[in-house]
């Protein structure tokens, strides 16, 4: 373009130039030959000027399109070299042969003298020169893809084999929209395939996790086994959502768990302490059905706010109960007073009736007798009777502590042969 400018001002200078020297000559001319020269040689030498003129103009015209045509030529030269030298790799076999096909005819428009046809040839080389770098790296973009799938720790064997012939096929490919949507299905599953491996590898710590709830672990094995029968990417999908959610709702209640397990042994002595009022003597059945019921609300609690309702119920029923159960303690031991202090009343009035008893009884029955040991011995049909015990013995080492009574006395007062000791025989 830039050399078509300069022959066209150069044209434009020697044109100037020739119609300034016509100028000169004819004004010279009528000054030197005056009248020799006639209007017929004035018009011939116009014509011959126009002559002139006009073979210059077409001279310069002629050279100007000459180089023209060779920039065309030198540009189709380019971008058929530029072509040419342009890899096959990653290229559709109908890219390939639209290639092919196009620059078989290449050099024989190059050598033809129109430069719009060699212009338009160009352009259509360098469109294919467009859409084999387009290619390139769209298949380029895919095989890295597939890499990156391919080196995930997740990958399935049968999904790495299935990438290694996408990866061979990229040399070999029909066209670029079906190896696109082909390799697009394949990597999206692929892809999915890995994301789930990885998924199924946090369920299956958690279902080995002892603080999972039975019904827990039952909703992530089936949702494990639907998801491994789901064939299509969108069911798969759609599964490892819902398992996301069952293994958010899982760990939540594991967690749960063991922050109700460290209260509950928190609160352990508490409970102990509930659990011995059970067996206390003097705790009401109401009471203790009360406390029982506390104890196994305790047991059952499954959040934070139930065990530590349960536990206050346990703390505040515990106080009332330990007052209960002292209260009774001291009704009881009262009772057991008054009942010792009646009973050594009644022996003491029963004693001093048998002294009586045994003072006549010496004078009708006669007395006991005394051995070398000191101990009284009793006659035959007789006993020394203890009221406390209802026990009766036939000889006592003293028997100041007894009543002397007949043998049939003591058996009226529900009274027993007593065991030989150190301080009485029978």
């Amino acid at each position: 373009m830039i050399t078509g400018t300069i022959n066209s001002v150069l044209g434009l200078i020697v044109f100037l130039g020739l119609i300034g020297f016509t100028a000169y000559y004819l004004l010279n001319g009528r000054k030197n030959v005056g009248n020799f020269i006639s209007a017929i040689t004035n018009k011939i030498l116009w014509f011959v000027t126009l002559i002139l003129f006009i073979t210059t103009i077409g001279a310069l015209t002629v050279h100007s399109n000459q180089i023209k045509l060779k920039e065309a030529r030198t540009e189709l030269t380019k971008s058929d070299k530029k072509l040419s030298n342009l890899s096959s790799d990653y290229v559709s076999i109908e890219t390939q042969k639209d290639v092919k096909a196009e620059q078989k005819d290449t050099h024989q428009i190059n050598q033809s003298k129109n430069n719009d046809k060699i212009k338009a040839e160009t352009k259509r080389l360098n469109h294919l020169i467009t859409i084999v770098k387009s290619e390139q790296k769209a298949v380029g973009d895919i095989l890295s893809q597939s890499a990156d799938l391919k080196n995930d720790e997740n990958i399935l064997s049968e999904d790495k084999a299935s990438i290694g012939k996408l990866e061979q096929k990229a040399n070999n490919y029909q066209s670029l929209n079906s190896y696109k949507k082909e390799s697009k299905n394949l990597l999206e599953l692929i892809s999915v395939h890995n994301k789930r491996e990885e998924q199924l590898k946090a369920v299956a710590t958690t279902l080995k996790d002892k603080n999972l709830s039975a019904q827990d672990k039952s909703q992530l094995d089936k949702l494990v086994l639907e998801i491994k029968k789901a064939k299509k990417a969108s069911d798969i999908e759609d599964k490892m959502s819902e398992i996301s959610i069952a293994l958010e709702n899982a760990q939540s209640d594991i967690q749960t768990k063991k922050e109700v397990d460290d209260q509950r042994a928190q609160l352990d002595s508490t409970v102990k302490s509930a659990q011995s009022l059970l067996s206390d003597a003097y705790i009401s059945a109401a009471d203790k059905t009360l406390i029982q019921e506390n104890i196994d609300s305790f047991n059952k609690a499954q959040t934070l706010a139930e065990l530590n309702k349960a536990s206050q119920k346990i703390i505040d029923n515990t106080s009332k109960v330990k007052a209960n159960n002292e209260t009774a303690k001291a009704a009881a031991d009262k009772k057991k007073r008054d009942d010792e202090q009646k009973r050594i009343a009644e022996e003491k009035a029963a004693a001093q009736t048998s002294s009586d008893s045994q003072g006549n009884s010496v004078v009708a029955r006669g007395a006991y007798s005394t051995n070398s040991s000191g101990w009284g011995v009793a006659e035959s049909g007789y006993c020394f009777y203890r009221p406390s015990s209802k026990r009766y013995y036939s000889s006592v080492a003293n028997p100041g502590n007894y009543t002397y009574m007949t043998i049939s006395e003591a058996q009226g007062l529900n009274g027993s042969p007593g065991h030989s000791n150190g301080s009485a025989h029978t």
